[in-house]
């Protein structure tokens, strides 16, 4: 087991037998970079596993959380956007055609339709703790903080169980 820079992998050439990248290539400015140095250290016949986003509606409530945080005067969100690659990956045929790109050529992905089923309370609790609104949250004072998280509190409160479903598309 190795936790390295999937960039650069500190790793000799044909000597991992299996590399599993799960939601992580679409993070990379460069994903076909870590394709190739995952294809480098593989043995012959070995295996790579991704998981990435297909097609993705958005976590519920995000156009509620950019409103508040307009209109709270928070900052844009700092996240450069040269980490954010999913549009180079988000069908089956893109996938396959980066993993060919790169010399993989027993290539098989399949997708599955997922659903998660949010509470408000939960919901508010993973936005404030990563993702776009953490990041814009950080840029407002406390009190700004605390009446912008309250307003959107009250927002997503109003939400059907159907509008706080969560139904992305999975690519493996």
């Amino acid at each position: 087991l190795a936790v390295t820079d999937a960039q650069r992998l500190g790793i000799r050439s044909g000597t991992i037998d299996v590399v599993v990248l799960i939601f992580v290539l679409f993070h990379l400015p460069e994903p076909s970079g870590c394709l190739h140095e995952v294809y480098r250290v593989l043995r012959e016949g070995g295996t790579v596993g991704i998981v990435t986003w297909g097609q993705d509606p958005g976590s519920p409530g995000l156009s509620v959380w950019r409103e508040e945080l307009d209109r709270e005067g928070a900052a844009p969100d700092p996240r450069d956007p040269s980490v954010m690659q999913q549009e180079s990956m988000d069908t089956m045929e893109k996938l396959r055609h980066l993993l060919n790109a790169v010399g993989f050529v027993s290539v098989n992905v399949w997708s599955a339709n997922v659903a998660h089923q949010w509470t408000v309370n939960d919901l508010l609790a993973v936005h404030v703790g990563c993702g776009m609104p953490a990041r814009r949250l950080a840029s407002l004072s406390s009190e700004r903080r605390e009446r912008c998280q309250a307003r959107v509190r009250t927002q997503l409160g109003r939400l059907t169980r159907a509008e706080l479903e969560y139904r992305p598309e999975v690519l493996m």
